[in-house]
């Protein structure tokens, strides 16, 4: 997940390569929509919204298992690739991504 993250160009504050993955929104306001989108793709993820987490740091949270199937990463990856491909998620480029990159 973390590699096809980095194919999209997505920023997340992941280093440690740990299944629980964080994925920063774009526009903080978009988490209900995003949410959903991911809910109606099969995926359930954790959603953290403002103001639970600062306005930069809204996004959702995947945990991944050794329980999940390929055909549910596969599933998960395409719901990414959908939500990328709509500019919903921050970008490894984005000046918000370079701060928290560098952090």
């Amino acid at each position: 997940m973390l590699d096809a993250l980095a194919v999209l160009g997505v920023m997340t504050p992941n280093r440690s390569g740990l299944p629980i993955v964080e994925v920063p929104l774009r526009d903080h306001r978009r988490i209900g929509d995003v949410g959903q989108l991911l809910f109606d793709r099969g995926v359930y993820v954790t959603l953290a919204a403002y103001p639970l987490v600062p306005k930069h740091e809204v996004g959702f949270r995947i945990q991944v298992t050794a329980a999940n199937t390929d055909a549910e990463i596969d599933m998960l990856i395409s719901a990414l690739g959908e939500l990328a491909a709509r500019d919903e998620l921050r970008l490894a480029g984005d000046a918000d991504g370079r701060l928290e990159q560098a952090a």
